[in-house]
């Protein structure tokens, strides 16, 4: 059971990151921090961890050190792909 919360917090955090670039096309959006998503989606950090980690392989987000973790603008997935 454990493993189905865990892949449906995934989507989820998936699926608000998407709104996010589709919300503000052509803009680089700040996204919370691990912590913050962890906090808002009541999941552990490994999740959002893998949440992250599948959208920055698609080339959704970026991460740029010491500043944080942004949406890519004019990115075309969200346009197409609804989670």
């Amino acid at each position: 059971m454990q493993e189905k919360s865990s892949v449906f917090r995934h989507l989820q955090i998936r699926h608000f990151i998407v709104r996010l670039i589709e919300q503000h096309p052509g803009e680089s959006v700040y996204v919370p921090s691990i912590a913050e998503l962890a906090k808002m989606f009541s999941t552990s950090r490994p999740t959002v961890s893998k949440a992250m980690k599948s959208l920055r392989d698609d080339g959704l987000v970026v991460g740029r050190r010491g500043v944080g973790v942004f949406t890519v603008p004019n990115s075309d997935f969200a346009l197409y792909h609804h989670e």
